[in-house]
């Protein structure tokens, strides 16, 4: 729930949303913007906890890769530095937005 919704259920009203125009000037939200917003804001955290989420079972399994890792079979290491690559182009693409 977000925080305008809970100060208006404490306040027995709703707040309104303004958008900034570039003049500078606030124009307030219809209530079809607002939802709109809020869907967007869900799916992009759940993007990002769903990116979250698979770089720490990326590095679950290097862990446990590194663990029990055979230091004379070169292909393990090349397993392992894939999974550490992997982790970081989620934490690049995450910064990065894209």
């Amino acid at each position: 729930m977000s925080f305008r919704r809970i100060m208006g259920a404490r306040l027995g009203e709703d707040l309104p949303v303004y958008r900034v125009e570039p003049g500078g000037e606030f124009v307030p939200l219809s209530l079809a913007d607002q939802i709109e917003s809020e869907i967007n804001e869900d799916l992009a955290n759940a993007r990002l906890v769903e990116a979250f989420n698979s770089v720490l079972l990326l590095g679950a399994e290097a862990l446990q890769l590194y663990q029990t890792l055979d230091p004379t079979q070169k292909n393990s290491y090349y397993h392992l530095q894939s999974l550490l690559t992997w982790m970081l182009d989620y934490k690049v693409t995450l910064a990065t937005g894209a």
